[in-house]
């Protein structure tokens, strides 16, 4: 580890990735248990947070881990499979696809 600085900055959002994954799980469960738009907001601002997060890491293992290729390489897979996840169909459209009625907002009087 050439710097230690950059190991720390990279271990700090790495922990705001892991953290921030499951926040984002909580808030579309609680979306789609009728939490209403803020939880679905929520859950696209946690998902901005995550990817901003992922570019830090691999930033920082560039310098952190300099001459560690494999350590790099994991750290550039951060982004790519944010890049990966963020292509995915939205749920709701998969369970309607499926034959779902799709409830959304805090009131159920729209299903």
């Amino acid at each position: 580890m050439r710097n230690r600085i950059a190991t720390w900055i990279h271990f700090v959002f790495a922990t705001v990735v892991v953290i921030g994954v499951f926040l984002q799980a909580y808030f579309i469960a609680s979306y789609f248990s009728g939490a209403g738009e803020g939880a679905r907001d929520a859950h696209g601002f946690v998902g901005g947070v995550i990817v901003g997060s992922e570019v830090i890491v691999f930033l920082s293992s560039l310098v952190a881990f300099w001459g560690i290729w494999k350590w790099v390489g994991w750290s550039s897979s951060w982004p790519r499979s944010g890049r990966y996840r963020s292509s995915w169909p939205r749920p709701t459209t998969i369970l309607r696809a499926v034959g779902f009625t799709v409830c959304t907002g805090s009131s159920r009087s729209s299903c």
